[in-house]
């Protein structure tokens, strides 16, 4: 029943209703999730080389009203495809194309990217108690898949979400404790140090090139 462990008290009043909307129990909240569902179709494919299950998921996780996101985020030596702010936690999200695969091929895989998805959301949590943010917020890991082998969405420890069909996972994240002034300086804070790492790469590009 999406229940978290992570759920700080401040949140966990929050995420019941949260439960009640994936019950769909409430109806009001249902109606919102039809019009966010529709509002997130995603768009037929572009004739464009550049689009990507990374840039499909950017624009989707852009598009959420009151969501706050940071594309390829450095963490710990790597880089974490999206971290986004949402109002109920912040979210570790990694991008997953998933074709057509035997049964065994497809839980392998699977099993991978839950667990890389688990391994993003640590890293994230403890860049965000850090001093670079210095803030102390649950974060939830999501797989977010795309292409003909992709799930229907499921919830659990790690989120696993289709990317055709994402309406409904996202009303889930609409609402919650976490205040926008600190859903903004938080995501000012992760673009710092986007930056930061942004700043570094041009540096030694330079001094490669010199």
């Amino acid at each position: 029943m999406w229940r978290r462990a992570l759920v700080t008290a401040g949140v966990t009043a929050t995420a019941i209703g949260a439960v009640e909307y994936r019950g769909f129990v409430a109806g009001a909240v249902a109606a919102s999730a039809f019009w966010l569902a529709a509002r997130l179709r995603p768009r037929a494919p572009r004739a464009d080389a550049d689009v990507t299950p990374d840039t499909l998921s950017r624009e989707l996780l852009d598009a959420v009203p009151e969501w706050l996101a940071v594309h390829d985020l450095p963490v710990d030596g790597r880089s974490v495809d999206h971290v986004v702010v949402t109002p109920l936690a912040v979210l570790a999200v990694q991008t997953a194309w998933w074709g057509r695969a035997s049964e065994a091929d497809h839980a392998r895989r699977r099993e991978q990217a839950v667990e890389q998805a688990r391994r993003d959301a640590r890293a994230v949590k403890t860049l965000l108690a850090s001093r670079a943010v210095g803030f102390d917020l649950p974060v939830w890991p999501v797989v977010l898949t795309w292409g003909p082998g992709a799930e229907d969405s499921q919830a659990g420890l790690v989120d696993v979400v289709s990317g055709a069909d994402a309406g409904a996972w996202a009303m889930a994240y609409s609402s919650g404790a976490i205040a926008p002034s600190v859903a903004e300086r938080v995501h000012g804070a992760l673009l710092r140090v986007q930056a930061r790492r942004d700043g570094q790469r041009t540096k030694a590009q330079h001094a490669r090139a010199a």
